[in-house]
């Protein structure tokens, strides 16, 4: 699966100063320095019926030097492009698509040791065609730093059988820089074979 990574600023004195890159090998981390005012995400649109019923499972752990800074795993309705400036106005909100926030898969604050939450997707109060997974940090204290690391998503069905899963072992490509409001990815979409053509699928759909 390719997640999007992305900066946003929203709003005040202080602009973002966030990094992403990896801890090791299997380990996609988003850093929030002190002097620094953000929300940083990694995210994933996923057709909105496909996704719901199903279950999503994260590994990750937090890092932060306030004990209430929050980090959060949320599903909101619509599809958000990591790329887009629309999506992420720089010193303003994020933008509400359809119903907005349609389930929390986990919130926590502050330092919390790496472990691995499932829940049962319920997107069904959506509207939209697509959903969009945040994995989410929250600066918001200019003295304060903060950090995720992020070991493991899957998707699994009711049986607890793996449909798809990223274990974050390729590259973070980072596609804007030295701005605040940096985008970049890790891991790449589907190759779907079929018959004598190989079709690459983009960030926008799911292979199934």
């Amino acid at each position: 699966m390719k997640f999007g990574l992305r900066e946003h600023k929203p709003g005040g004195t202080y602009s973002p100063a966030v990094t992403f890159g990896k801890t090791d090998a299997t380990r996609v981390y988003g850093n929030s320095t002190s002097a620094s005012m953000a929300y940083w995400y990694i995210l994933r649109p996923f057709l909105r019926s496909w996704l719901n019923g199903k279950k999503f499972q994260i590994t990750w752990a937090t890092t932060s030097s306030y004990s209430g800074m929050t980090f959060d795993v949320r599903i909101y309705d619509g599809y958000y492009n990591y790329q887009s400036d629309t999506d992420f106005p720089d010193g303003s909100a994020m933008p509400t698509k359809g119903n907005g926030l349609l389930q929390t898969i986990e919130s926590k604050t502050g330092t919390q040791a790496e472990h691995t939450t499932t829940q049962t997707v319920n997107v069904s109060g959506g509207n939209q065609e697509y959903c969009t997974v945040f994995v989410s940090g929250y600066d918001s204290w200019s003295a304060q730093s903060g950090q995720y690391r992020v070991h493991y998503v899957a998707i699994l069905d009711a049986s607890d059988n793996v449909l798809d899963a990223e274990e974050f072992e390729g590259s973070v490509v980072m596609e804007r820089t030295g701005t605040t409001k940096d985008y970049g990815y890790i891991g790449i979409d589907a190759i779907v074979i079929t018959g004598f053509r190989i079709e690459g699928r983009d960030f926008k759909e799911t292979k199934f």
